[in-house]
């Protein structure tokens, strides 16, 4: 569970890179980010009972109020209220209502492509999507704000679906519609957005669509140049499981096209499929990297090891083995200079960090206990770092807006503040069940330190935590503590 993701910048300015990005210093100070002392037992601090999260009454900007109005247009087309449906759009003075009739036969909506949109893409900011120059054309047609325009940006083989819509402080109005009635229903993974299943027989699909890679191939094959195709091609490669050959068809894209907003996603889509397959745990050999991602486009030498970089990404390596991942896009320096570092003392099963990585603004390591991985889990710790989230707000403000954002994908989530005080909030959470996802519960501690926001949570997949497990992870994450860090 990764809570309050951070913002990103848009990926294709060349502000977002640090002018010594290559060369950021190695995070030596992983080694003794966490006290880990094992002689206890981590809990899910649920209480025997909760109180479900209260929703707002008033909309937001987020993706379930996008997909409302995505089916209230398409509601209104399909019954001919196009007055009703108008009032979706940002159209012009003139426009008349009748010109919307099309839609609909003209597959720019449907109600199984809204399904699609709402299960598998992701929701972000029109910058985020398009990149910069392409958001703000579109804004600038409508006469809109470009920092006010959200949408998707869904690429698949049948279709890149767009959407782009104005919130105008209570309401989405649509700028842009294109292709969202094209998306064929159910079919696995997308580059662009989650990768779960929406419907039926996965090994039919997986079948249909290992039955396109000749042609898909051919198409590249003709065309090497051709960025589309390549990324159609990486598309099927990817539902299929082949990740390292769709990793290899999307750098070459992006070295055609380095503007490319859904390659960029797509790369990114494709180096957190292979942390969640485990492939990127803390110490495997280089070799296996390689494997992997084919050769580095370059070799940053760090002193007491090395980092790999492929394209925005950085590959640190201590003593041949993988140390930590970094998105290198935003990172500075202070992502890798705590001013404090949290403890805590664990129960005492050998837990041992399994993922490692870091982006802009944001550090995070996963814990297993043996026999357990980021691909195959009952119980984790995740531990980030947030930086200069501290002056975010009140611990309470805090809590609502992560509230907030989680409800977005769990929609049945329930929550209760356990403690709080001005500097530190811990808060128990029940995930119900749902399509791809077991049921778990989470007990979270957020601490602020002078500048950054640190979180600790422990979760396991139960249908319920016994009592003593409460009590004794509760007592672990109340005694847990930031330490100042001492310079060397």
């Amino acid at each position: 569970m990764r809570p309050l993701s951070p913002q990103q910048t848009d990926p294709f300015s060349a502000e977002t890179l640090s002018p010594r990005w290559k060369t950021l210093p190695h995070p030596k100070f992983h080694q003794r980010m966490h006290v880990i002392v094992l002689n206890a037992v981590l809990l899910v601090g649920i209480c025997s009972t909760f109180t479900r999260a209260q929703t707002s009454t008033s909309p937001a900007p987020d993706k379930s109020t996008l997909i409302t109005t995505l089916r209230a247009t398409y509601e209104g087309l399909k019954s001919n209220e196009l007055t009703a449906a108008a009032t979706h759009f940002v159209l012009p003075p003139d426009f008349k209502s009748e010109m919307l009739k099309e839609l609909i036969s003209k597959r720019e909506i449907s109600a199984a492509g809204i399904d699609r949109l709402e299960a598998e893409a992701t929701f972000g900011t029109a910058v985020e999507l398009f990149g910069t120059k392409r958001a703000k054309s579109f804004a600038e047609r409508a006469n809109v704000d470009v920092g006010k325009c959200y949408g998707f940006n869904f690429i698949t083989p049948e279709s890149d679906a767009e959407v782009i819509a104005f919130w105008d402080g209570s309401c989405f109005k649509l700028i842009r519609l294109d292709d969202v009635g094209k998306l064929a229903p159910g079919t696995k993974g997308s580059l662009s957005g989650d990768t779960h299943s929406t419907v039926g027989d996965e090994e039919r699909q997986k079948q249909e669509i290992m039955a396109t890679l000749p042609s898909l191939e051919a198409a590249v094959n003709a065309n090497p140049k051709d960025v589309t195709a390549k990324s159609k091609y990486a598309m099927a490669l990817y539902q299929v499981g082949n990740l390292p050959a769709a990793w290899n068809q999307l750098r070459e894209a992006r070295a055609i096209d380095s503007q490319h907003a859904g390659i960029t996603r797509g790369l990114g889509a494709l180096m957190r499929a292979f942390e969640g397959a485990g492939l990127f745990n803390v110490g495997v050999p280089s070799e296996t990297i390689e494997s992997l991602l084919g050769k580095p486009d370059e070799v940053v030498d760090l002193g007491t090891a090395n980092r790999w970089v492929y394209v925005f990404y950085g590959v640190d390596f201590e003593n041949g083995r993988l140390h930590e991942v970094i998105d290198l896009r935003g990172a500075t320096e202070a992502l890798f200079l705590p001013t404090e570092i949290l403890s805590i003392d664990l129960d005492g099963r050998g837990w041992t960090c399994g993922v490692r990585n870091k982006s802009a603004g944001r550090s995070t390591a996963l814990y297993y206990v043996p026999g357990e991985s980021v691909a195959q889990w009952t119980e984790q710790i995740e531990i980030n770092r947030l930086l200069d989230q501290a002056k975010a707000g009140t611990m309470t403000e805090i809590k609502d807006k992560l509230v907030a954002e989680l409800k977005v994908r769990h929609a049945e989530l329930e929550h209760q503040v356990i403690a709080e005080d001005e500097s530190s909030i811990i808060i128990a959470f029940v995930f119900p069940a749902q399509t791809g996802f077991e049921k778990r519960h989470q007990l979270l501690r957020i601490m602020k330190g002078p500048q950054d926001l640190h979180r600790i949570s422990y979760t396991v997949k139960l249908d319920e935590p016994t009592t003593e497990m409460q009590k004794k992870w509760l007592a672990i994450f109340e005694a847990a503590k930031l330490l100042p860090v001492k310079n060397d």
